[in-house]
């Protein structure tokens, strides 16, 4: 065989070959009017927002509980005292917003991938944001206890111990006076017991 024979063979077969491989890419590829199916990671950026989310509200949530650390060792009525407590609620308010984010992404990875929520190990349980009040019980006694001490304040309308000596505190205490009671229906000389 000649040299001109071999090279005419092959180009032959590669022209066959190219126009296989054509007709078969265009029967395997959908028409261009349908939808396009979901690619199989779609999921991944949901996973990867969840993750995201959930290690933000940790470290949020260990934020507030410092900053309600540092609130208890200020002083009652501070200024310093006021704009911490500003900055517990905001950050508290970013929490909220964060956790419904957290669900938003769960349950869209839940109800839109089922099968990849499926596959995965993890339980994403229903996050709650507990209050600000029940954040400061969690701290222990001393939360307990600057919480009666606030509502015996309240009751017994007690200034808290400013810079005072132990000795004023201790007189003040015992000269509290309780609010005054009401008189009675009978004491209040009501027209309808008269009759």
């Amino acid at each position: 065989m000649s040299f001109k024979k071999v090279i005419w063979i092959v180009s032959i077969l590669l022209g066959i070959q190219l126009f296989v491989e054509l007709t078969h890419a265009q029967e395997a590829a959908p028409p261009a009017d349908a939808k396009a199916a979901p690619v199989l990671s779609d999921w991944v950026p949901v996973e990867t927002k969840i993750q995201e989310l959930s290690a933000k509200a940790k470290s949020k949530e260990a934020l507030l509980q410092k900053l309600l650390e540092e609130k208890k060792s200020m002083r009652d009525g501070s200024p310093e005292l006021r704009t911490k407590i500003n900055e517990i609620v905001t950050e508290h308010k970013d929490l909220k917003k964060m956790i419904k984010d957290l669900q938003s992404q769960v349950n869209l990875l839940k109800y839109r991938y089922p099968e990849r929520y499926s596959q995965t190990n993890r339980k994403y349980d229903r996050v709650s944001v507990p209050s600000l009040e029940d954040m400061e019980q969690s701290l222990g006694i001393d939360g307990k206890l600057s919480r009666n001490m606030h509502r015996f304040r309240s009751q017994y309308q007690v200034k808290p111990a400013t810079d005072r000596s132990p000795a004023s505190a201790e007189a003040e205490a015992l000269t509290i006076k309780k609010k005054p009671k009401e008189p009675s229906i009978e004491e209040a000389d009501s027209v309808i017991l008269k009759q």
